[in-house]
């Protein structure tokens, strides 16, 4: 059987902006350009606003050492990233794009297993995978492992009261995302938003997990710190209030929901960190 998608059929997707670092920005163009068993067609890179100027040089010469595989999209203000990866989509000239986040890694093998997936499950729209943490360059992992539901069913079950793909390592139909209009402004929430839209959509397509590591993401104590504000805590319980008007979850799930993200969300950040490591992660 012939293969519906190869490496031709994918761009990446990926962001920076001013305090994107470029030694890690150099570390995750690598990782999905050279080091990958499978080669894509185009990276395609938004700079939200201006940049540093070691960044932009970094880019440069990233730009020539993949020549005419990397295309830079320059945007004059910083728009957040949803805005951003909306602009980029509109470049993005292959049926298949692989999100990718500027300071993480990707594993070997990523493209060539979320190619078998696409080829082999029919009807997929979206397909993710299990991130590894790491905080010290060239150790991977620390042992931390965030892995997903990995059927459709069990993804819509588990979208109720989380976020039901790890964001750096989805790939997905172009067209699947812009059915429901892309990404959109939501806080830190513009993932959850966009796969909420995509599973409470009309569309045929279906979203699986595999339980493999994909991405290795730098963790540490200043990602748990993005999830520990009031502000944050307003955007989750206006997402928890989108889901109830479009019956995605019950009105006690509501209340559970809002519950257990308010108590989780107002704990100190060394706490927060304790508890995702011990109940929303595993050892590897």
């Amino acid at each position: 059987m012939n293969k519906l998608y190869t490496g031709s059929d994918i761009t990446i997707l990926m962001s920076v902006y001013n305090n994107s670092k470029a030694k890690e920005v150099e570390s995750a163009v690598n990782s999905v350009l050279d080091e990958q068993s499978i080669k894509v067609k185009r990276a395609i890179i938004v700079l939200d606003g201006s940049i540093n100027k070691e960044l932009e040089d970094t880019l440069d010469e990233l730009s020539s050492r993949y020549h005419n595989t990397i295309q830079l999209i320059r945007l004059k203000n910083n728009v957040g990233l949803a805005t951003a990866l909306t602009e980029g989509l509109q470049y993005v000239d292959t049926r298949l794009v692989a999100r990718m986040d500027s300071d993480d890694i990707a594993v070997y093998s990523r493209f060539e297993t979320q190619l078998e997936m696409f080829n082999n499950i029919k009807n997929l729209g979206i397909a993710g995978g299990a991130i590894d943490e790491f905080t010290t360059e060239g150790m991977y992992s620390d042992g931390v492992v965030r892995k997903m539901p990995l059927s459709d069913k069990s993804i819509r079950k588990f979208a109720k009261f989380r976020s039901p793909f790890n964001h750096p390592t989805v790939m997905f139909l172009k067209k699947t995302v812009n059915s429901v209009g892309g990404y959109q402004k939501f806080g830190n929430l513009e993932d959850y938003y966009l796969w909420l839209r995509i599973l409470n959509s009309t569309t045929s397509n279906i979203s699986c997990n595999t339980d493999k590591v994909l991405v290795h993401m730098r963790g540490g104590e200043n990602m748990y710190s993005r999830r520990g504000n009031l502000k944050y805590l307003k955007k989750v319980i206006q997402l928890k209030r989108w889901m109830l008007k479009n019956d995605m979850i019950s009105f006690l799930e509501y209340i559970l929901g809002i519950t257990i993200n308010g108590i989780v969300i107002m704990m100190p950040n060394k706490l927060r960190t304790i508890f995702y490591h011990k109940f929303l992660r595993s050892k590897n």
